[in-house]
């Protein structure tokens, strides 16, 4: 059990950042070491992951995923930097890499296999968990990591009913990713956050969600709304290292066990 796993949904602001920060410091609180691997170009994650690493990013992203750096790519250790606050490591990215993209489409189907060809096997031999956080559409990036991954979440937000509209076209693509280019994909969870259980809407959407998803598609576990993951983000800090008593904290740390257990009890989850 040693799961690559994006985190992707094509709209923004529905915490996929912050699904992968908190759900990897989770994971590293629990004994398992954390790879998180920042794909989108906004860099959020990286900026909260390198936050008093000390020293200063030199190879990224950028490095692994450019097409022009020959067969054999880059040193993959040489772009993994550990997260002092976390207990992680990441893989950072800086906006630049945005001009991989045409790179990589004018490629060939061969570069959409870059991320996989280069850091999958030194991913799945060092680290118990690999999350990647994509960017908040279903660019080439976003099938760049899927094709590296065996396990995908989707985070939605619970405040919209316009949230639920594209989860079935989300889940539908997932599937198309994993026919084409990789038969060993899987649709994990969704998993639905910023939750105000006091508002008719979210009580809605939430209903709405488990109906329309079978039970074990759905995490059990949502996120609450609460301004503690905000206020973490303005320090550059997980919710654990901004304050560990959040309820927030506690919902993270249920769904790292979730993944867990999920993983466990799903034998045939992933190829052995």
């Amino acid at each position: 059990m040693r799961p690559i796993i994006s985190v992707i949904n094509n709209k923004g602001g529905t915490a996929k950042t912050t699904t992968v920060i908190n759900t990897g410091e989770a994971l590293s609180r629990l004994g398992k070491r954390v790879l998180i691997i920042d794909m989108d170009n906004q860099c959020n994650a990286t900026d909260i992951l390198q936050d008093g690493i000390g020293r200063p990013i030199v190879k990224s992203l950028y490095d692994v995923l450019d097409p022009r750096s020959g067969d054999g790519g880059t040193d993959i250790e040489s772009c993994i930097y550990p997260a002092v606050k976390n207990g992680l490591h990441f893989i950072p990215n800086i906006p630049d890499s945005a001009i991989l993209g045409p790179r990589i489409i004018l490629g060939g189907e061969a570069t959409l296999f870059l991320l996989r060809e280069r850091v999958r096997n030194y991913a799945l031999n060092n680290f118990d968990f690999t999350f990647i956080d994509c960017p908040p559409n279903l660019d080439v990036f976003v099938i760049v990591a899927m094709i590296a991954s065996d396990l995908v979440i989707v985070p939605t937000m619970a405040g919209s009913k316009f949230s639920l509209n594209g989860l079935v076209k989300t889940k539908s693509f997932i599937d198309d990713i994993g026919d084409r280019y990789n038969p060993d994909l899987k649709f994990l969870k969704l998993l639905i956050t910023m939750v105000d259980s006091r508002t008719s809407i979210c009580k809605t959407v939430v209903n709405a969600i488990r109906k329309t998803f079978l039970e074990d598609e759905v995490f059990n576990q949502t996120i609450p709304m609460n301004t503690d993951f905000q206020k973490a983000e303005v320090f550059n800090q997980s919710i654990f290292g901004y304050r560990t008593g959040a309820p927030g904290a506690g919902a993270y740390m249920n769904v790292a066990e979730e993944i867990i257990n999920t993983i466990q009890s799903k034998n045939n989850i992933l190829n052995p």
